[in-house]
């Protein structure tokens, strides 16, 4: 493991060992929470797809005992039970499951819920990554809470060397859109990670917004005549009905097509859509 890596590592992870429990594990979370387990988690409920992604390529899949509606990937995890999606969350469920490990999203979980779980004393891990770098981090945060550091370390190290190959955008990258969402339009700032990887290879036309993903009108996105307009492809937003929408106005050529859940989920195969994004510019 590299000497950078390492230093993300002490400075994100806090691990202890005191005499009293060999095992106690001690870990600030993304939001800067402390999390303390008295030993590796066992029995683990993700509530989010991409930190469902993490928790199977950390080798601790078979340790899920809940998730959510879209976590698809690996296949495995399509078997794991579900209790809600990422925005709504059976309380009954997640408690019945016995969770010694809480993984939520700190931006999509419901409030309610986070605030419910701590009452209760649940151990919460919150996830929030805004750049590449903090999949990383937070890879090494949950493998240091599973016991699967070893792991942790490979798949971080491995993700800085990708990250690293993405090299930056020069200053004539194309000036570039990109589109969550057709009616409302969302797209996404320099705040967003989705925002923050495109100036690997692109400059975003709504870059300096301050909201991490505003809604933008249809005039105001004509209005900066982006060169390239970048969007994600699943069964809901197919590559024709993109081309439909943007035909329109004759910009179907400047569409470029990525698969929403390598762009859109910020887990370990992030990279990969980021990837295809820059190749696609």
């Amino acid at each position: 493991m590299n000497r950078g890596l390492r230093c993300i590592g002490l400075l994100s992870i806090a691990i202890t060992m005191p005499i009293q429990s060999a095992a106690e594990v001690r870990v600030t979370d993304a939001v800067g929470r402390e999390l303390v387990l008295a030993n590796p988690a066992r029995r683990v409920v993700s509530l989010a797809p991409h930190t469902t992604e993490m928790l199977f390529a950390l080798g601790a899949g078979d340790r899920l005992v809940a998730t959510v509606r879209f976590a698809d990937h690996p296949p495995a995890a399509r078997r794991v039970p579900r209790i809600g999606d990422a925005f709504s969350v059976s309380l009954e469920a997640l408690l019945a499951s016995e969770p010694e490990l809480v993984v939520a999203w700190a931006s999509g979980s419901p409030t309610w819920l986070v605030t419910r779980l701590d009452a209760l004393g649940v151990p919460l891990y919150l996830s929030a990554p805004t750049r590449l770098t903090d999949i990383g981090r937070e890879l090494l945060a949950l493998g240091a809470l599973l016991g699967e550091a070893s792991n942790a370390e490979r798949l971080a190290a491995t993700l800085e060397r990708e990250i690293d190959a993405l090299g930056d955008a020069s200053a004539t990258a194309p000036r570039t859109f990109f589109q969550i969402s057709r009616n409302p339009i969302y797209t996404v700032s320099d705040q967003h990670i989705i925002g923050a990887a495109m100036r690997r290879c692109a400059l975003n036309v709504f870059g300096e917004l301050n909201q991490a993903s505003p809604q933008v009108s249809l005039e105001a996105v004509l209005a900066m005549q982006p060169e390239r307009i970048v969007v994600t492809v699943d069964e809901a937003h197919t590559i024709a009905s993109w081309k439909k929408f943007w035909g329109r106005w004759g910009w179907e050529p400047r569409l470029v097509f990525v698969p929403a859940d390598l762009l859109s989920r910020p887990g370990p195969r992030m990279v990969e859509g980021v990837k295809i994004m820059c190749e696609g510019l």
